[in-house]
């Protein structure tokens, strides 16, 4: 917040983002500090956002309205935000947001359709996109400040899925890493993530269960918090807005500026994302298999954002395709779900 509030000081702007599908790269090329907004996800936030939009709305869509009309927190300090339109949910937020707030909104889309025309046509999106905010910086996109924010950025995302992987840090621990992870300076958070790694220590729990579905927002840790408390390790899984992204996994980047660097930045990022909205979405589903057996998980949890249909209605064949229980969780923003979360979780765990 400190560095958010010095960067606006000295004349500079923040761009909020939602979904990892933008690569932030390309905001900090054009010298905004990019936030990723996962994040304000609080019962009051919801019930602010239903008295704007219908209740039926997912509970992540409603927090986001409401602390965008009470600009809480981090939401005060945005002058503009990019929405990749991933749902018709997500669609209308960023309509309201706009309307309720005045800030500047810049809608993307995301094909859902995998194939060498949807990506073109992504591509294409995402050049749009910067010349529009080309425009309201007034500067022109910097593309060696844009390589410097993805290698920074990959050496976060490197360490981050080590510490997953090796299970050196509680599982909420890790939760609020990944909250750094899309909000700080990425120079920054690599050397406290340095100094972090040194000093842990690999350690197994008895239990392991890989978690996929919805995201999952910075305060929305009760199940986490539950599973913790029973001595479990938690895997979130880096399916779409969860968990590390394959968008920095691999080689570096080959271009260094212009319209080339923004085009190969949203290339890899059509690539690399994995959502159980694509049409087909068998690679969710071999990623999901994969990561549980990889990190001999026990078992899974869908938890799914109340009305988040695009997770909710592959419950039954989820069941069907793994090979380990599977456990639903259909939640909001409310501490009411926390005896129920209790009395499901330790079901489940008696079951694996």
């Amino acid at each position: 917040m400190q560095a958010i509030r010095a960067h606006r000081k000295n004349g500079g702007l923040v761009a909020a983002y939602f979904y990892p599908q933008l690569p932030p790269e390309i905001l900090s090329g054009l010298g905004f500090f990019p936030i990723r907004l996962a994040e304000g996800a609080t019962y009051h936030a919801e019930r602010e956002g239903e008295k704007i939009i219908r209740p039926d709305a997912c509970p992540y869509c409603k927090s986001l309205i409401g602390n965008f009309k009470s600009k809480h927190g981090i939401f005060g300090y945005a002058d503009v935000v990019v929405g990749a339109v991933t749902c018709d949910m997500m669609r209308r937020t960023l309509e309201v947001i706009s309307s309720e707030s005045g800030i500047p909104v810049f809608q993307l889309q995301m094909p859902a359709t995998r194939s060498m025309n949807s990506g073109r046509y992504y591509i294409s999106e995402v050049l749009r996109t910067a010349s529009d905010l080309e425009k309201v910086c007034g500067r022109s996109f910097d593309g060696m400040a844009a390589r410097r924010y993805f290698d920074e950025r990959k050496s976060c995302s490197e360490i981050l899925r080590r510490m997953v992987s090796s299970a050196s840090l509680p599982s909420n621990t890790v939760h609020s890493l990944m909250h750094l992870f899309n909000i700080a300076r990425p120079g920054q958070l690599k050397l406290f993530l340095k100094n972090l790694e040194q000093g842990r220590k690999v350690r197994r729990k008895k239990k392991r269960i890989l978690l996929v579905g919805s995201m999952i927002c910075f305060e929305d840790d009760l199940l986490l918090e539950i599973l913790d408390g029973k001595g479990v390790e938690v895997v979130i899984s880096g399916i779409s807005e969860n968990g590390p992204s394959r968008f920095y996994s691999g080689a570096g980047l080959k271009s260094y500026g212009g319209k080339k660097l923004i085009m190969e930045l949203a290339e890899r990022s059509f690539r690399s994302d994995v959502c159980i909205r694509h049409r087909p979405n068998t690679e969710a589903y071999s990623v999901i298999k994969n990561s549980g057996s990889r990190m001999k998980c026990d078992g899974v949890i869908l938890k799914c954002l109340k009305f988040c249909d695009l997770w909710y209605t592959e419950k039954e064949r989820m069941k069907q395709s793994l090979d380990v229980p599977l456990m639903v969780l259909d939640t909001t923003y409310s501490d009411s779900d926390e005896e129920r979360l209790r009395n499901r979780i330790e079901a489940f765990l008696e079951i694996i």
